[in-house]
């Protein structure tokens, strides 16, 4: 889950690269280098569960409080949970709607005609659609297990964007080449609206919608999590 490692002094950085933690000690020693206040970087770990705290530890008191996998920092994130909502009969799958065009930004997707919609079972790029120049938007409800701070994710070739009750949590911005990018929010149990925008120039196509957060670890969004 973790690397840690001391001697450089004046760092203690932490954070998580490819579902591993890599972080740095404190300023230890009394005649050892670096402005930071001499302390310890403490890790709590939890028997037969993928997850852990660490902190930092000095004369003055703890700070830098941090949990793993989802890559909170508490000491600078009190989050404000974002309520569920009532949904009536929901039925397993996602809602999608499918454009074509030359599309330079995700939010060009908006202004589009719908070519064909209908329903898939998650968040994927259907084989039948064309291999460049279209656009696809996903709407489903997910079920959300825990109140918990999340990590959601996309990566993708080229542009996509993630969306959950209204406020754009991932932004994957423009035409690029597979890249990867994340953001956090703090969700209630219950239901969320998700939407994911993508879309696709030419050459690679590739889509990822994934999450994790302090109980789940980092995966792409199963199926029994989805309806419509």
């Amino acid at each position: 889950m973790g690397v840690f490692v001391g001697h450089d002094h004046n760092n203690n950085f932490i954070g998580v690269d490819h579902e591993i933690c890599l972080g740095y000690g404190q300023a230890t020693g009394s005649s050892a280098y670096g402005k930071l206040e001499r302390g310890a970087r403490i890790i709590e770990l939890r028997e037969d569960e993928f997850t852990f705290d660490s902190w930092i530890r000095t004369r003055t008191g703890t700070s830098d409080k941090f949990t793993f996998p989802v890559g909170l920092n508490r000491d600078q994130t009190k989050p404000t949970f974002v309520p569920s909502k009532n949904v009536k009969d929901p039925k397993p799958g996602v809602q999608y709607s499918y454009f074509e065009g030359s599309f330079k930004s995700a939010d060009e997707v908006k202004k589009a005609k719908v070519i064909k919609s209908g329903f898939t079972k998650n968040l994927f790029l259907a084989k039948e659609l064309v291999r460049d120049s279209f656009a696809i938007e996903f709407n489903a409800w997910i079920k959300i297990p825990k109140n918990e701070l999340y990590t959601f994710y996309t990566y993708s070739d080229d542009g996509s964007k993630v969306f959950i009750d209204g406020q754009e949590v991932v932004n994957n911005p423009a035409t690029h080449k597979i890249k990867r990018a994340e953001g956090k929010i703090a969700l209630q149990e219950g239901f969320h609206e998700l939407k994911v925008l993508h879309i696709q120039g030419d050459a690679t196509n590739e889509l990822e919608v994934g999450f994790a957060s302090k109980f789940i670890r980092e995966c792409k969004i199963p199926d029994w999590f989805l309806f419509h």
